[in-house]
């Protein structure tokens, strides 16, 4: 943590910030001049932290990261609770060997566990004099020996999902995609509709949470640039019908489970776009997260009906 942060006045007309949303610009500034940043443009933010500074609620700051994302400012990792600014040492490069030496301190306390710390380690580690093919190895070392002690945990999520075990495992870079708008244009509804009609004990469906993951599990896939009513219908429908199925009492378990399932989708060589197309001279079939989310096609998703080549 550090009790300053550099804003350049370039930050209002530059490609990056000056087509952000009110939300998306104001969580870029909050985030390059909160106590809560450091040297090394990496640290952790859970959402009560900036709720509590910007007097926002939490469905804001999650649509104010997918926002960041999307336009490549920031990435978030949703389990961790990490961000990363990823232009930070454009701006704030270290200007002497103990500078460099605090920055690749902070760096390596990231937990091998956040999603995008082996893309920020082959962007920045080797500014920061990090071994960086070391660095990596042994992150992905570490993780095994967890694997053994976590197969019982494991195999019974599996059997309450539904789901392979190896879905469990976030799968894919952060990349944003160019061109998305944040939910919450003419037409769709947020998740404290009171036409939602969720049934007693089940809870609110976060949309823009549940929009933020797929295109942090899934960024190779297409990303909707409009939630319109009838998607956001179909996703709440979803969730409430999950939500009974699997008596969740919290969005945090809906949350996980969805991440498990966008990580499933990401296994299937088919529903990626790397399957050979049904038809010659046709581009290869690619999910989209409004196709999953009808009822037939979830339920062969969840039932493994596009992993048959991977078995």
């Amino acid at each position: 943590m550090r009790d300053y942060g550099k804003v350049y006045s370039t930050f209002w007309t530059s490609q990056t910030t000056g087509k952000l949303s009110d939300t998306g610009r104001v969580l870029a500034l909050y985030l390059l001049s909160c106590s809560h940043s450091t040297s090394a443009g990496v640290f952790r933010l859970p959402d009560g932290y900036v709720c509590e500074d910007l007097g926002w609620p939490s469905e804001r700051v999650s649509e104010g990261f997918a926002e960041l994302f999307r336009n490549g400012f920031a990435n978030r990792c949703g389990t961790t609770q990490w961000v990363w600014i990823r232009k930070h040492f454009e701006f704030n490069a270290p200007e002497n060997p103990n500078q460099r030496k605090a920055a690749r301190k902070i760096a390596l306390s990231v937990p091998d566990e956040c999603s995008w710390k082996p893309d920020f380690l082959r962007t920045c580690g080797d500014l920061l004099e990090i071994d960086v093919a070391a660095e990596l190895n042994r992150c992905e070392t570490l993780s095994k020996p967890f694997r053994n002690q976590e197969q019982k945990q494991e195999q019974e999520q599996e059997r309450k999902d539904g789901l392979p075990s190896a879905s469990l495992q976030v799968v894919g870079a952060q990349t944003g995609h160019a061109g998305s708008e944040p939910p919450g244009e003419a037409g769709s509804r947020d998740e404290t509709d009171p036409d939602a009609n969720m049934p007693p004990g089940v809870p609110p469906c976060p949309q823009a949470a549940i929009r933020q993951l797929w295109a942090e599990v899934l960024p190779q896939l297409p990303q909707h640039r409009i939630w319109t009513k009838t998607r956001a219908d179909h996703l709440r429908a979803r969730w409430r019908e999950t939500a009974v199925d699997k008596g969740w009492t919290d969005q945090q378990q809906g949350l996980a489970y969805f991440r498990r399932l966008f990580a499933h989708v990401g296994k299937s060589r088919f529903l990626t776009g790397n399957a050979p197309p049904s038809r010659a001279g046709q581009p290869p079939f690619v999910c989209e997260l409004e196709w999953l989310l009808l009822p037939s096609n979830w339920a062969k998703v969840i039932e493994g009906k596009y992993h048959q080549e991977a078995a």
